[in-house]
């Protein structure tokens, strides 16, 4: 199902731009991390992958329910369900509850699929990598692996950096494999710049520090 998903058509036309496809977990711009992995979109593949399942043009496919939360949702949740009925031949229903409702659905595993996101706490990849830990608190996918925890444990521990990044990058790497979550988008904050402005800063917490920012001199 990760694999029949236009993340681009989504974030572009549905979206209007104001969010960008996401073909790993940890968001671009975030600061000593370059992604290595990436989630592939092919059709034809997830096709087949399902029909070896016995799951042929989606016959015999279990109901399955999409949770989400009540509020700028809709259109994602939609999305979703349009292309895996169009590409997969599955059907899904969508379930909208109050977000605390919601929120405490997911932290029982009290669903099926369900739409989640997160912000970082701190600029680094490991504000999102860590939430996938064995028996972590904010794991609400009930996923554990010996080979992700023991990566994550050696880049927590590692003072090189190309020596940490190699490893966040693995850690990365075997989440998209396993797939325990299916990433779908970043969110993008629009900001209007004048022109005069120079050297803008970028900053993955949208906390910029205006030190090195400066005006053109009329």
């Amino acid at each position: 199902v990760a694999l029949a998903l236009d993340r681009r058509r989504y974030a572009e036309r549905v979206m209007a731009g104001t969010q960008a496809p996401a073909f790993n977990l940890v968001p671009e711009g975030t600061p000593g991390y370059t992604p290595a992995a990436r989630i592939a979109e092919d059709d034809t593949a997830a096709r087949a992958l399902l029909a070896e399942a016995g799951f042929a043009r989606g016959a015999g496919f279990p109901k399955l329910t999409l949770a989400r939360p009540a509020g700028g949702t809709t259109e994602l949740a939609q999305a979703v369900q349009e292309s895996w009925r169009t590409k997969l031949g599955i059907e899904v229903a969508i379930e909208e509850s109050e977000s605390r409702t919601h929120w405490s659905n997911l932290q029982l595993k009290q669903y099926d699929l369900s739409i989640g996101g997160w912000l970082a706490d701190y600029p680094d990849a490991s504000t999102f990598l860590d939430l996938f830990g064995s028996g972590g608190g904010w794991n609400f996918t009930g996923w554990a692996d010996v080979r992700f925890d023991t990566l994550i444990a050696a880049a927590s521990g590692e003072l090189d950096p190309a020596r940490r990044l190699a490893l966040l990058q693995q850690a990365e790497g075997r989440l998209l494999e396993a797939m325990p979550v299916i990433p779908l988008a970043f969110p993008r904050l629009l900001i209007l710049v004048q022109p005069s402005v120079r050297d803008w800063p970028k900053n993955v917490l949208h906390h910029p520090d205006y030190k090195a920012t400066w005006l053109v001199p009329d």
